[in-house]
């Protein structure tokens, strides 16, 4: 799980960085693209690690308000990233 979350994180990176650093490739369509990559990266970046580790331990030991704010961003994250999977597709 470990590897999955490294390379999400420098895939998506590696997108944001093409897109603003090569100039034919900043299109509004394209932009979309690093939307979706930024909300995939938040994901790598606040849930994932959390859900290794409760998956690792078996039990939530972080606090019942970290457990809140844990599966809040992960409900509001996964939903931006499939609002912008949503946005590409109305937009091809």
């Amino acid at each position: 799980m470990t590897s999955i979350i490294i390379a999400a994180v420098a895939g998506n990176v590696l997108v944001v960085i093409s897109v603003f650093t090569y100039k034919p490739l900043r299109s509004v369509q394209n932009f979309y693209i690093v939307s979706l990559a930024l909300s995939d990266l938040l994901i790598a970046v606040v849930v994932m690690p959390f859900h290794v580790l409760y998956g690792l331990e078996g039990k939530w030991s972080f606090g019942q308000a970290m457990c809140n704010v844990w599966v809040t961003c992960d409900i509001l994250m996964c939903t931006a990233s499939i609002l912008n999977l949503c946005a590409i597709a109305v937009d091809r």
